[in-house]
């Protein structure tokens, strides 16, 4: 976030232009007039490049500057007198959602004013504080709009033996929510993910329910495994949807769209007398000569396939993001729009990301900018540490060697109409919703993304090595860009 306090920056640019001035009117030059020195500041953009100091104040500050209108003054040996001061800000609407703006955010002009004696010069520059991360996508770990039908094949395709290990070579996707949200829209049907049985590195065996019994049964809980349909319990389960198959996608403490399920097999037993139990072993049609209102009772209780919601923990059907701004009910959640809301925020346009990467440190710096590369597509090289915030845009696709940042600051990548490729570590939150917009890897490695994943749909098949996705409720913390005109739009 934008840091150091904003009375010191001031008093900064105070003295460099007190310095300045008074050492220009007091050396042999004095005849030159005071216009004449206001000029030349303007000429040379000096004045810019002090007053691009209020860019390092700490956002809290700055926001109270804005919004109260104060106006900040210094002078120097009581000659040359500064001030600065909002002379017209109002808060920045929003692009959707009936007009409503995000808290803090606000565009309008600012005056800075110097005066010597009788003569005064005003200078008026257009601002924009607005916010560089959004608040819809922020509040999600996984986000996918479109996920592929045949859910059978393409996310529950995991064969683990009866420990959870897998024997296909292919391994999971952990996300670990951090109370976060996930939700995959799937046209609003449901979708079910087989939890893996056993007690292994990859085994669900601490998310299946644990066994009980009541007076008359007894119930025992199995996941998905190779061994699943050698169990005598199912020998006349139908298998053809492969539910002996587990999800390559595992969620850890998250907030649910309400169609995620997950599913599980309960083996069941009747409590005889004797203290002895007799299996109770699935049945899909009724046997010959057993009453129909006998076969539906014994189906109540019966070995079974048992589908549920993923967790008790929902998302809202309503989601208050600020004190200023109310996000609408559940049925919208399937449209996030979180293009539109970085493209209307765009500070800096060039085709050139290597200004903003330094190959002898491999070191990444956006300086809290959203920066639209105008490329069909870009290709990220080995990051080792994120200097400070930003967003970085792209029409095309995105490949990402790997993006190390281990100063945790807020990066977002977002590729308007192509794929994210990434090919291991990731220290971003990646955003990719057009319908060409899919998270695919490359590379024979499991993968790490520490930030949000945002997308139309995931290749899975790409991954089948695994991910661990780490999302982290800071993302949710507003972080805002402070742009000032390069020119003046007005001078007195």
């Amino acid at each position: 976030m934008i840091n150091i306090n904003r009375f010191v920056n001031f008093v900064i640019i105070i003295i460099f232009i007190g310095i300045s001035s008074f050492f220009y009117f007091n050396s042999s030059n004095s005849n030159h007039s005071i216009d004449n020195f206001f000029d030349r500041i303007l000429l040379n953009n000096s004045f810019h490049y002090y007053y691009s100091y209020i860019e390092l104040m700490n956002q809290h500050n700055i926001n109270k500057f804005l919004t109260n209108g104060i106006e900040e003054k210094s002078n120097i040996d009581n000659k040359i007198f500064c001030s600065i001061k909002p002379v017209f800000s109002e808060k920045y609407k929003a692009f959707y959602n009936d007009g409503k703006y995000f808290s803090n955010e606000s565009k309008g002009f600012l005056s800075f004013k110097m005066s010597m004696g009788f003569f005064i010069k005003e200078i008026i520059f257009k601002y924009d504080f607005l916010r560089i991360n959004s608040p819809f996508s922020s509040n999600y770990a996984l986000y996918i709009r479109n996920i592929d039908n045949n859910i059978d094949n393409n996310a529950n395709n995991i064969l683990n033996n009866s420990n959870g290990n897998p024997i296909n070579a292919v391994y999971p996707i952990y996300v670990n929510a951090d109370n976060g949200f996930v939700f995959i829209d799937n046209n609003k049907k449901d979708i079910v993910f087989n939890l893996a049985n056993g007690i292994g590195k990859y085994g669900d065996f601490s998310s299946l329910p644990k066994k009980h019994e009541d007076d008359n049964y007894f119930y025992d809980y199995i996941g998905s495994s190779v061994d699943l349909k050698k169990n005598k319990a199912f020998e006349d389960f139908d298998f053809s949807k492969k539910q002996h198959y587990s999800s390559i996608l595992r969620f850890i403490n998250g907030k649910f769209s309400k169609n995620i399920k997950k599913s599980y097999f309960r083996v069941s037993f009747n409590k005889n007398q004797d203290n002895t139990l007799t299996l109770l072993k699935y049945l899909n049609k009724i046997p010959d000569n057993l009453p129909e209102d006998y076969f539906k009772n014994y189906q109540k209780t019966q070995s079974d396939r048992i589908i549920a919601d993923y967790s008790n923990n929902i998302i809202p059907n309503k989601i208050i993001l600020d004190n200023e701004f109310e996000r609408l009910d559940f049925s919208t959640y399937s449209d996030l729009q979180d293009n539109s809301f970085f493209l209307n925020r765009i500070t800096l346009r060039t085709s050139n990301f290597n200004q903003f990467y330094n190959r002898e440190t491999n070191a990444l710096s956006l300086k809290n900018n959203i920066v639209f590369i105008d490329n069909p597509y870009i290709y990220l090289p080995y990051i080792d540490i994120v200097k400070d915030n930003g967003v970085i845009i792209c029409s095309g696709d995105i490949f990402i060697d790997t993006l190390k940042n281990p100063l945790k600051k807020s990066l977002t990548i977002v590729s308007t109409n192509g794929k994210i490729i990434i090919g291991n570590e990731v220290g971003a939150s990646i955003i990719a919703l057009s319908p060409n917009g899919k998270l695919q890897g490359v590379t024979n490695s499991r993968k790490k993304i520490e930030g949000s994943v945002i997308v139309d749909s995931i290749d899975f098949d790409s991954l089948k090595k695994g991910a661990d996705i780490y999302y982290n409720q800071k993302y949710q913390t507003p972080v805002y860009n402070m742009t000032i005109s390069n020119y003046p739009v007005f001078i007195f």
